[in-house]
């Protein structure tokens, strides 16, 4: 199987609004970690399987990454808690039998980087997956990187997928030289898809910290351009939003990241701390005078689900004073961006 772009996406309702709102290419195959079991007291496996009915393959996953705190958001510990505790909890939720009969989801064997290697849990995802997929995605991460191949190499298949998940590390760094030779070895070894993914925003980013109508030089997106560089047949990314860490409650903060192809940067826009009100006040007027947004077409804005929601509420025919909606903006945008450029 074919494809040069993986964008990812929590399956959550901003995420999920931004990805229906792009027809997407052959050459991009979606994956999506699920954080919770329900979306508004509905089945979230219900919700996905209509969601993504047009695909042709879709990556599925669970963020066994993400670390659980006091803040974490309970929808997401309710999932992910025991799944960490033990992997058979995670290879029994994907394989619902609603989604082994759609024949084109893909399971991803994935590990929690941030704690010692795992070999009798790993397995367990394994050894379900086989029973019920006939192509797997391993997903490894720098960390336990040689354990994680070591046990994969016993169990890849033709036409399988190898994922490196830096995080927001840098690919350029020296230190993950070896990683690259490992992943690519492998993968021509057993003629399957390499993938190299990571996140182009730090963590640390906050909108407080945006400068209006500047490019965040925090942010890296070169990987788009050099991925095949490092000898990968395609690249992932968090389709152009912050990889959140799912903790609940926190202060409103208004603030946007507008992708600009030509840049391949992000500008940043910031409200009024605390208040809502300046999402529509502040950001809109100073988005619609922007360098990117003076950077594309008519169709485009047109046919974006990002821009067309901010036109829409500059004209007050939408509100805008949503916070979690400008994630979908920014996602939507991103999404329509590289689905029509790339």
């Amino acid at each position: 199987m074919y494809f040069d772009y993986m964008p990812t996406m929590r399956y959550r309702e901003q995420e999920k609004y931004a990805y229906k709102s792009v027809n997407l290419k052959d050459n991009f195959v979606p994956l999506f970690e699920f954080v919770s079991k329900t979306q508004r007291t509905k089945d979230t496996i219900e919700n996905f399987v209509r969601d993504t009915k047009h695909e042709r393959a879709v990556l599925i996953d669970v963020p066994l990454y993400l670390p659980m705190k006091t803040q974490t958001d309970p929808k997401a510990r309710e999932l992910i808690a025991p799944m960490k505790a033990n992997h058979q909890e995670k290879a029994d939720f994907l394989c619902d039998k609603r989604l082994i009969e759609e024949d084109k989801y893909i399971p991803v064997v994935s590990y929690d980087p941030h704690v010692p290697y795992q070999s009798r849990e790993v397995i367990k995802q394994i050894n379900t997956f086989k029973k019920h997929y006939n192509k797997l995605a391993y997903r490894a991460h720098y960390k336990n990187l040689s354990d994680f191949l070591d046990q994969a190499n016993d169990h890849l298949n033709s036409n399988d997928i190898l994922i490196l998940d830096l995080d927001e590390a840098s690919q350029a760094h020296p230190k993950f030289k070896k990683a690259h030779k490992q992943i690519v070895e492998l993968s021509k070894k057993y003629n399957i898809v390499s993938v190299i993914l990571r996140s182009a925003i730090p963590d640390e980013t906050t909108n407080t910290g945006l400068e209006d109508d500047e490019i965040l030089d925090t942010a890296d997106n070169s990987l788009l351009e050099n991925y095949s560089e490092y000898g990968y047949d395609a690249f992932g990314d968090y389709v152009g939003v912050k990889k959140d860490t799912l903790t609940s409650g926190g202060r409103i903060s208004p603030g946007y990241l507008f992708y600009s192809w030509e840049e391949n940067s992000f500008y940043g826009y910031k409200g009024v701390l605390n208040d809502a009100s300046s999402f529509t006040n502040v950001l809109v007027p100073e988005i619609m005078q922007s360098v990117p947004m003076k950077e594309f077409s008519e169709e485009h804005k047109r046919s974006c689900y990002g821009c067309c929601s901010i036109i829409e509420i500059h004209k007050g025919k939408k509100k805008g004073n949503s916070q979690p909606a400008w994630k979908g903006y920014a996602a939507g945008h991103y999404l329509q961006t590289l689905n029509e450029f790339l």
